[in-house]
């Protein structure tokens, strides 16, 4: 048995092959054409100009020239912190501040009496209690006049009290006694005021509170 195969379908297809492989062959003639030395010249052309490019592109990410997120997210700073629970304890943190107080009833305590200050019994800053002494001045001619008057009085006294039994058993004048008399309590009266003097000379709070300041 044969098969007889027409005319016309050989030469579409001898042609076809007998044109691909003249272009293989121009091809191959082309690249065997080349100088090495040129070729090589062109490559190393090539290779400095993607060189440059890679370089050119390295800077502008480095100058946040790139709009993708992963550069987006590597400039973006990022600090780490630590949330903690609050907790009730003590405080153990200082910090120094300047300022001004103003208090809500400031009173300036001078002394009653002129003299010279012999003792201060508090400092700046220190909690007083109403009627506490603060200062004292000198006392000393005072305390003197004090003992005087008391041994005056002392007499007075012994005499006052010998003429009022006299006068009660109707001997002596009634001048004598009133006269006793008189002088006992003249000397009272100025026990009583040198005391006084004597309390003057102690500063004392008029209010509870605490010391500011300390004028001398």
């Amino acid at each position: 048995m044969k098969f007889i195969f027409p005319t016309f379908t050989q030469r579409p297809f001898l042609g076809l092959f007998l044109g691909l492989t003249s272009a293989l062959v121009i091809a191959c003639g082309g690249q065997e054409s080349k100088d090495p030395a040129t070729r090589l010249k062109e490559l190393q052309a090539e290779q400095a100009r993607i060189g440059s490019e890679i370089q050119k592109l390295q800077q502008e990410l480095r100058k946040g020239g790139s709009n993708s997120p992963e550069s987006a997210a590597s400039n973006v700073k990022t600090k780490l912190v630590q949330a903690l629970t609050l907790e009730e304890g003590p405080f153990r943190t200082w910090v120094e501040v300047q300022g001004t107080v103003d208090a809500r009833q400031s009173i300036e305590v001078t002394a009653e009496s002129m003299g010279v200050v012999r003792n201060i019994k508090v400092r700046e800053g220190q909690k007083v209690t109403k009627g506490q002494v603060l200062a004292e001045l000198d006392q000393t001619v005072l305390l003197q006049s004090i003992e005087e008057i008391k041994g005056q009085l002392d007499f007075a006294q012994q005499m006052y009290t010998k003429q009022a039994n006299l006068w009660k058993q109707n001997i002596g004048s009634e001048v004598q006694y009133l006269g006793a008399k008189n002088q006992k309590e003249s000397l009272e009266r100025r026990l009583a005021t040198v005391q006084s003097q004597l309390d003057m000379t102690r500063i004392k709070a008029p209010v509870s509170g605490t010391v500011d300041q300390v004028y001398l």
